[in-house]
Parts: structure tokens; sequence; C-alpha cells
């Protein structure tokens, strides 16, 4: 049987911690693959500070690189997925799934510790584990493996004008992507 993570998040920007977490939960909980989820809309963060999918696809595509034991879902293709609420996204990925996906695959949710704490938050949390077992990850830089980076934080380093690489913080094709597109300038 198949054990693949869907690790879900605004990605906006994708950096290493993301990358570190991915290869967190592959080894610490035996995981086949890693499918990143970008988000369409995320359920708690500012609409307005949101890249669009397409800009947060691409980098989450470039963030992985040639490791074939990562994937990015392009939500573009799969319009019944495009939820903000993970209960609708598991509900809608087992019902579009074959029967024989759903006998030869074991499905996991990873979360990050911060993002599990507000599980009270989400729409029906309770039921997810009916779809997919819940891996916590421990709360970033609380771990070696774990980086203690930010998305807000690189968000913020950009609006400030700054261009410079920031090495070992975002994939340098990342990192050249943004810039290449000018994003996350305001």
């Amino acid at each position: 049987m198949q054990k693949i993570g869907y690790f879900g998040g605004s990605f906006n920007p994708p950096h290493n911690g993301h990358l570190a977490a991915m290869q967190y939960a592959l080894i610490k909980w035996n995981l086949d693959s890693v499918i990143m989820v970008p988000t369409w809309e995320h359920a708690f963060a500012e609409k307005k500070n949101n890249m669009s999918f397409a800009h947060r696809f691409e980098m989450c595509r470039l963030c992985i690189g040639s490791d074939t034991r990562f994937h990015v879902l392009d939500l573009r293709s799969f319009p019944k997925l495009r939820t903000i609420y993970t209960i609708n996204f598991f509900r809608q990925l087992f019902e579009s799934a074959s029967p024989v996906t759903i006998q030869e695959e074991e499905w996991f949710w990873i979360v990050g510790q911060d993002c599990y704490d507000q599980r009270d938050r989400w729409k029906e949390w309770d039921l997810i584990s009916g779809y997919a077992k819940i891996l916590v990850l421990p709360q970033r830089g609380s771990v070696p493996d774990l980086l203690n980076i930010s998305s807000t934080e690189i968000k913020a380093y950009l609006h400030s004008g700054a261009r410079k690489f920031p090495e070992g913080i975002v994939p340098e094709d990342v990192w050249k992507y943004i810039t290449d597109n000018n994003l996350y300038k305001e």
C-alpha cells in the first residue's frame, strides 16, 4: 500500500522550511511521497495578501525541484478540489478516486503544530481522520530538521525593497521566480 502525505497550505511563498517539513514527514512517518496542496483560497489567510494560485503553484513546483518523492497538486485541473476546507478537499478527493486507488493508497494529512492547535476553527475537523490520518509536525525550529522560517517574514523582507538572495531561506529557483516576476513588492 502506498503511503501518500498531503501537505496543504497557502505557500505564499513556499520556502526551505516547507521543503524541510516534507522531508521530515517522509522519514518520520515512512511515507512514499508527499503532495503539496497549495490552497485555492486559505480559510484563515487574509485574501488581500494572497498571491494568485498560478504564481504559488509555479513556486511550489520550483521549490520541490526534481525530487520525485514530492509532487504539487494543480487544482486548476481539479475544479471540485478548489475548496477552502480540508474536509471538503478529502471528500472530493475520495469521490474522484478510483476504487483501485482507494484500496492501494493510504492517505495522510500533514499539518504544522500551529495549524493543528487551531483545529477547533476547522470545518468538521473531527471527520478528516475518516479519510486521512492526521500527522502533526512539531513546532518549526523545535527540532533540528525543521527550519524556523516564515512566509510572512520573507514577504516583509521583500516589501522592504530587498532583492538580495536570502541563502538558506528559499530555494534559488523560487527566489529567481519571485524577483523575475516582481512578486511581493507591496
